[in-house]
């Protein structure tokens, strides 16, 4: 044999049984809500995407449904990741089908006659599969909001407030920051015992960590800025009425929960619960003219009711 001819020979022998072995078909392991999953996957495999051969490498994809939408994060062979919200199951079976590749059979792999039939998985069950956040459609690539809520003082007081925020997406965290104006509602503690009128100005900056289940999310989140309290007294002395005011402040700290619904698309309700901090406070009364005037609570525990307009 001539030595062209034994090449041909060799390079046959050598393409021949990976000629043999046809490809991984594409495939792709599904995973979500229930109902979701269950029609994309029926859809999926009248498209003859099944489940993974042995050895094979799959895409994969978590779906659920949000807002009469449906979200689908995909995770392809390759690694790479991505996340659509599609009108309709079909738009979502053909977007998963788009990301679904034929792919060569690792040597040393067996292959069954037939490929198993595509199921639907638990997502608990699939860690690898990447699980949406379900943010909807942003607005914003953060959050916006406002709120107003109730305070409850470590000197026995009542205030009433009004606040707005703003943060914006960095990695896992939101980071903003927010304005709010408190004020005494002179129900109970030192401000009512003393007839003092107190009214409070904070500016903070936040760091929040949001975590999202399903249409809901949380936030746990940290603020420190500064705080100004202005305190007024209007008292009877010899020349008659006078109006004592004080203007006092300093440090503020704050520790935050939020919890948001949605309502519609882009806009949620929010609740949120906050322990506040003011370590440099005068907590002891004033005295001007031999009048008492109220001083500043060292901590608050807050309640607040709001919207949000983006999700954090």
């Amino acid at each position: 044999m001539s030595p062209a001819g034994l090449g041909v020979l060799v390079i046959v022998a050598a393409v021949g049984p990976a000629a043999a072995t046809p490809p991984c078909p594409p495939a792709v392991i599904v995973a979500g809500e229930p109902a979701t999953a269950a029609a994309i996957t029926r859809l999926l495999g009248e498209r003859g995407i099944l489940a993974p051969l042995e050895g094979c490498p799959a895409e994969r994809a978590s779906v659920d449904s949000f807002e009469g939408e449906i979200v689908v994060s995909i995770v392809d062979v390759d690694g790479r990741r991505t996340q659509r919200q599609v009108a309709d199951l079909a738009t979502a079976a053909a977007l998963i089908e788009t990301f679904s590749v034929t792919a060569p059979l690792p040597s040393g792999s067996s292959r069954p006659k037939a490929p198993p039939p595509l199921e639907v998985h638990d997502v608990e069950d699939q860690p690898e599969v990447f699980v949406p956040q379900l943010p909807g459609r942003r607005t914003v690539p953060g959050a916006v909001g406002v709120s107003i809520g109730s305070s409850f003082a470590s000197d026995g007081s009542v205030w009433l407030s009004s606040s707005g925020f703003a943060c914006v997406d960095l990695g896992r965290l939101c980071v903003g920051g927010a304005a709010r104006y408190s004020r005494d509602a002179e129900l109970s503690g030192r401000g009512e015992k003393t007839e003092t009128t107190r009214s409070e100005t904070d500016v903070l900056l936040s760091v929040e960590v949001p975590i999202h289940t399903g249409r809901w999310s949380f936030s746990t989140g940290l603020g420190l800025g500064i705080g100004w309290l202005r305190v007024r007294r209007d008292v009877m002395t010899s020349d008659g009425p006078q109006q004592l005011e004080l203007d006092t402040g300093g440090l503020r700290a704050e520790l935050r929960t939020t919890t948001s619904v949605p309502l519609r698309r882009g806009v949620s309700l929010t609740l949120g619960v906050a322990l506040g901090f003011a370590p440099g406070a005068h907590t002891q009364s004033f005295r001007e003219e031999g009048f008492e005037i109220a001083g500043e609570p060292r901590t608050v525990g807050r309640i607040e009711l709001g919207l949000e307009l983006g999700r954090r």
